[in-house]
């Protein structure tokens, strides 16, 4: 089985959020670590993308809409996953 090494930008940065996830296993950085906190969504894709990584983030409209750029542009990712509800336990979120 593959790890899915997640990046997960500031909107889901929640520590309680971060830790669950490691706890669980999966391999996590988020924006604080990586030093780019307040950097455009661009640029955080741009980042998960050097780092080989999928970003995780709340933040679903911006996100969406850089998918389909990439996709229009011939760019690939490495995968984004958008939470549109944040109402979830960490528990919930993992399942």
């Amino acid at each position: 089985m593959s790890v899915i090494r997640l990046y997960v930008d500031e909107d889901a940065g929640e520590m309680a959020v971060i830790q669950g996830l490691r706890a669980r296993g999966y391999d996590i950085l988020c924006t604080v670590e990586a030093g780019s906190l307040g950097t455009s969504d661009l640029d955080q894709l741009h980042l998960a993308i050097e780092l080989q990584r999928v970003i995780y983030s709340f933040n679903v409209g911006d996100f969406a809409k850089l998918h389909s750029q990439s996709l229009a542009a011939g760019e690939q990712h490495w995968g984004i996953i958008v939470i549109p509800d944040q109402r979830y336990s960490i528990g919930e979120f993992h399942e």
